[in-house]
């Protein structure tokens, strides 16, 4: 069955991309928050973890190696960065799928930081992909990838494809639809194709930015102790880590509004 003029891959991957260039005084008042207060928090842990002089390879030190006196409180700004990385994710990706959903509404800034039932639904959801996908990822994944990397090429792709088709669960979430993971089955059953190129499509339009840009400021922080140095590179990164997620969220949204309007495209706003 052929995808109806304007649902290709190729031009929902361009949507996407355009709907954030469309929007993108909404996106850095959204982002701002977010890309703010992560480049703190991860210019200051650097900065912490230097003085402890700990890293995460001595969460596992060699046998007979007693581990560093510090590690509580390593371990406690660990998971305060996860904590805090977790809760702006969680608020930007809502806020950014709600204002592609529901353009309409017009939240403050201080309305969609504030954390509300579907963020824990969401940040649930969010959980449980990981949890299950780190599961099948050591059950079947590393075996695979031990006998070639044909098959174990195999499995991520149908990894990609799998999760795809249940991801609708995340836009539904964000604007207070009932759809559980069956239904997003279900809903994707003869688009998984298509949400599965739409995915890799953008991914790759977006991440490789964002992961050579990652490159050079882990260069950069590495060999500078200023904290504002830091600040400065890690705001660059997180700048462009949150776009990428942006891109990749508004795909997820036109998808979603393809596959849940009985086929019929829809313009984005």
């Amino acid at each position: 069955m052929s995808a109806p003029a304007g649902t290709s891959i190729v031009s929902i991957v361009i949507d996407a991309l355009r709907t954030c260039g469309q929007q993108r005084d909404d996106l850095f008042w959204l982002a701002l928050p977010n890309v703010v207060a992560m480049s703190l928090l991860q210019a200051a842990a650097l900065t912490v973890n230097d003085a402890l002089g700990i890293r995460i390879a001595d969460l596992a030190p060699a046998p007979g190696v007693e581990p560093p006196d510090n590690i509580g409180l390593f371990l406690l700004v660990l998971l305060a960065l996860i904590a805090a990385s977790a809760y702006f994710l969680v608020t930007f990706s809502v806020a950014w799928l709600r204002r592609i959903l529901t353009p309409l509404e017009t939240p403050t800034i201080g309305e969609t930081l504030r954390w509300r039932p579907r963020h824990t639904r969401f940040l649930l959801h969010w959980i449980g992909f990981l949890l299950s996908a780190s599961m099948l990822l050591l059950i079947i994944g590393a075996p695979l990838a031990a006998a070639g990397p044909l098959l174990a090429a195999i499995f991520a792709v149908g990894l990609v494809w799998l999760y795809g088709r249940l991801s609708l669960v995340f836009p539904a979430i964000a604007v207070d639809r009932p759809l559980n993971l069956s239904q997003s089955w279900q809903a994707t059953k003869r688009r998984g194709h298509l949400v599965f190129g739409v995915i890799v499509g953008t991914s790759i339009a977006v991440l490789l930015p964002s992961m050579a840009v990652r490159f050079v400021a882990s260069a950069i922080v590495q060999d500078t102790g200023s904290i504002i140095v830091r600040w400065l590179t890690m705001l660059v990164v997180e700048g462009v880590a949150i776009t990428s997620l942006a891109c990749l969220l508004s795909a997820l949204a036109i998808v979603f509004r393809l596959c849940t309007s009985g086929g019929r495209t829809v313009a984005m706003v």
